[in-house]
């Protein structure tokens, strides 16, 4: 899958039921607005408890949500952060962001700032912008390809003393999953051949050393990898923990 059948997917997903797509969880197909936001604020809880376990910091001034979709997690985010930037491929999903920032519930909209960006870089944004560059599933719907161009991004964007956390799964966890993961992507793609334009959700891993090896030679220092069941019980996946050391460190 090339970037640009990624971003004509997610346009897809946007457009039609944007709240399922981003958030595949407990089965919901319909949900209501409030408890979709409040998911959010439970992840974004947890992740603030991880950072704090760690020394990291965790509140600044500005962080970065990749693959933000609706804001699910940026909303929650600037409870922590002055400032917060989503970005997303999907037009349909950053126009949604936008709205949904201006609703009574949501977060004062000018500590949001939502970012449409289609190419396989970040180079919207400055070198060292960030405290916190910030990705869940949103990784895993690419071919490792771009996963490996974000996180080597992630690793530019974040300033000393900030930190990287993401999640990525690594592979299905039995051969015949594997077999059948391949046999469903191949035949998912004949399908929207065939149908003209019916959307995909394509599922990838990339292996923990590679994703760790990412991160070092982007010049960060793993803190921790955090086993997860983000990506579904059909893969092993985790969360990677990354800080950017001071010149001081």
């Amino acid at each position: 899958m090339q970037l640009d059948d990624l971003r004509q997917n997610w346009e897809t997903f946007g457009a039609e039921n944007p709240m399922w797509a981003i958030y595949t969880g407990r089965g919901r197909i319909e949900w209501d607005e409030g408890e979709f936001f409040a998911t959010g604020d439970t992840e974004i809880s947890e992740v603030m408890a991880v950072l704090e376990r760690h020394g990291a910091p965790s509140g600044a001034a500005r962080a970065l949500d990749f693959g933000c979709g609706l804001g699910r997690l940026s909303q929650a985010l600037a409870a922590h952060y002055e400032t917060v930037d989503g970005v997303d491929i999907s037009e349909p999903m950053i126009e949604g962001a936008k709205a949904l920032a201006r609703q009574p519930t949501g977060v004062d909209e000018s500590r949001l700032r939502y970012h449409l960006n289609t190419k396989a870089d970040l180079s919207i944004f400055e070198d060292e912008s960030f405290d916190l560059v910030f990705s869940l599933i949103t990784l895993q719907h690419m071919r490792p390809e771009f996963s490996r161009s974000y996180i080597a991004e992630f690793c530019r964007l974040v300033r000393p003393g900030g930190v990287v956390f993401f999640q990525l799964p690594t592979h299905r966890t039995t051969a015949l999953k594997r077999l059948r993961g391949a046999a469903g992507r191949t035949m998912r793609k004949v399908r929207r051949s065939l149908l003209g334009g019916e959307p995909v959700m394509e599922m990838y891993g990339t292996p923990r050393k590679d994703v760790e090896a990412l991160l070092t030679t982007g010049g960060l220092r793993v803190l921790d990898v955090l086993p997860d069941e983000l990506a579904g019980p059909s893969w092993q996946s985790f969360r990677y923990l990354a800080i950017r050391p001071d010149s001081g460190d």
